[in-house]
């Protein structure tokens, strides 16, 4: 503003001050964040938007999702870069940094949810039909007959098909710990419980202790500890696990 309008400092502040004390302008930026000056170095500098360029913001955001939603009534969210491309289209300066301002701050007024990932409307939900229900409540039963011994990845694909088991995975209801590999969430915890437990008390835990504990094949072990120190729960040492 300094640079276009060729005014000092102090008297575009005085301008903003007002502006920003009667609602015709807002700071994009977290309300608990936006105390202080204006005035920054260039390298932390402030977005400005009009009352009425954040109502557009707004409501271009709510269209997206919303549009999003009926296309997608599976999946939880919008993936976020596809979020900021289309904004980017009606408002060009919606860099990443802009971007994640106002997801911020439309997050805070309740408007929408975010994620590391993802961004939804708040009154999203996502719903089954009867008939992908029965299919989730019959794929879900198989895990709970058989928690430690799971069906494949290829095996909930092919009765769910890719969004509904996809949307068992988003809600955390399957937990993918491997290419192949599926488990109950529920169940997950519980191995993980039984996991740390026996490295507390024995100092560590290898492939074949995990194998015998669930009495399952090498490749459920396999894949249970290689998870557990993706999460960061264990680490490996030499062949066996321990505590990080």
């Amino acid at each position: 503003m300094v640079k276009r309008l060729s005014l000092p400092v102090e008297s575009i502040t005085e301008a903003l001050d007002a502006m920003l004390a009667d609602g015709r302008i807002m700071l994009v930026e977290d309300a608990d964040k936006a105390a202080g000056s204006l005035v920054r170095p260039q390298s932390s500098a402030r977005v400005l938007v009009s009352a009425l360029g954040w109502r557009m913001i707004g409501d271009r955001i709510e269209d997206v999702l919303q549009i999003y939603h009926e296309r997608f009534p599976l999946r939880r969210g919008m993936p976020r870069e596809e979020l900021r491309s289309r904004l980017q289209e009606r408002f060009p300066a919606m860099t990443g940094r802009v971007f994640n301002q106002v997801i911020a701050r439309a997050a805070n007024e309740g408007t929408i949810v975010q994620s590391e990932t993802s961004v939804w409307l708040v009154a999203h939900q996502v719903k089954f039909t009867p008939e992908q229900q029965k299919r989730a409540d019959s794929l879900l039963a198989a895990f709970r007959d058989a928690p430690y011994t799971t069906p494949s990845v290829s095996d909930c694909v092919s009765q769910l098909q890719e969004d509904l088991f996809a949307a068992l995975l988003e809600g955390g209801t399957l937990v993918k710990v491997s290419a192949d590999v599926v488990y109950l969430g529920e169940t997950l915890d519980e191995i993980q419980s039984r996991v740390v437990e026996h490295i507390r008390q024995e100092g560590s835990i290898d492939v074949a202790q995990v194998r015998d504990m669930l009495q399952a094949s090498r490749k459920y072990a396999v894949s249970l500890l290689e998870y557990f120190d993706q999460q960061r729960v264990t680490k490996r040492v030499g062949d066996a696990r321990v505590l990080r």
